[in-house]
């Protein structure tokens, strides 16, 4: 809370400091972390309104995203986390594409959930290919995803085929498997059997 006083005196008291969208960022940051998130949202919107080119700003929609995430309304947090789209060079670029995938997979599309984790294996293989180790590679986590969001929009015989080439940098069986275990935990058994076919 000392830090979060010490942020307010800043921006109240010296209103054209050159980093004030950092002392309003970080403030942000304070107040989420304390799950004080009317405050925290209402600094963070402030930074998005008078700091549009800030180095900041995906890491603002990023943050009030999770908010709305975290408060189940998903549509509000689609809104902030599409906009990250907008920065491909940020860090919080494909942890935006992850939650975006969520966010669309909790308002029961999982189709679009898929666009955007396929998206996200794609950027990771860029990057990679690029060399760029500092951005976050979150391939693994996508295709195991995409294995849940699979199971809700397209037949088990459709698999091997989707996840072919997505899955090819970590082995389409590894992935192949988890969906198998999906399906046995629905009891779709038929299905486990079309997919360990296809495998073999």
């Amino acid at each position: 809370t000392r830090a979060i006083s010490i942020y307010g005196d800043i921006e109240n008291r010296f209103k054209k400091f050159r980093s004030l969208d950092l002392v309003l960022f970080n403030n942000g940051f304070a107040n989420q972390s304390i799950k004080n998130n009317g405050k925290a949202k209402t600094l963070y919107s402030k930074l998005i309104e008078r700091f549009p080119d800030s180095f900041v700003l995906p890491d603002s929609y990023l943050s009030m995203g999770e908010m709305f995430f975290q408060e189940k309304s998903y549509s509000k947090a689609l809104q902030f986390f599409m906009k990250i789209k907008g920065f491909p060079e940020a860090r919080a670029y494909p942890y935006g594409l992850y939650k975006t995938a969520w966010t669309y997979y909790n308002l029961n599309d999982a189709k679009s959930g898929i666009k955007e984790l396929e998206s996200l294996v794609n950027f990771g293989r860029e990057v990679r290919e690029k060399g760029l180790d500092s951005r976050l590679d979150l391939r693994k986590e996508a295709l195991e995803d995409m294995a849940l969001f699979f199971e809700d929009v397209f037949p088990a015989s459709q698999a091997y085929a989707f996840f072919k080439k997505p899955a090819k940098d970590f082995g389409v069986g590894a992935v192949l498997m988890r969906l198998t275990e999906l399906y046995k935990s629905h009891s779709r058994h038929k299905d486990v059997v079309i997919v360990l076919h296809d495998l073999i």
